[in-house]
């Protein structure tokens, strides 16, 4: 576990070795959204992120604060579907087409 020192952004060592330890956790997950691609049940539970829980393809005005909230949620969809498109660009295509041949 990693003591809570207080960052120094002057340290160029410590800032190299922070940014070598968020690329590697970033491959991680990259390799993790790719294994969740490339199985049916994977793309099933990434397509419920994205459209139930996340609401993306909803509309998110209410005429109250509650758009704020909406809007919320709908970013973190975008950020999911941002992330599968630069893994692979056909991804969101794909679990669109996906979503609409389960709902037929």
């Amino acid at each position: 576990m990693e003591e809570n020192i207080p960052f120094d952004a002057s340290d160029e060592a410590g800032v190299a070795g922070r940014e070598r330890k968020a690329r590697g956790g970033d491959r991680d997950l990259d390799r993790a959204l790719r294994s969740m691609l490339a199985d049916p049940q994977g793309r099933r539970v990434l397509a419920w992120i994205v459209r139930d829980l996340a609401g993306w393809f909803d509309r998110t005005f209410t005429g109250n604060s509650t758009t704020f909230f909406n809007e919320g949620r709908r970013q973190v969809g975008t950020g999911l579907v941002e992330r599968l498109l630069k893994l692979d660009p056909r991804a969101l295509g794909d679990l669109i087409t996906e979503m609409t041949e389960r709902t037929r």
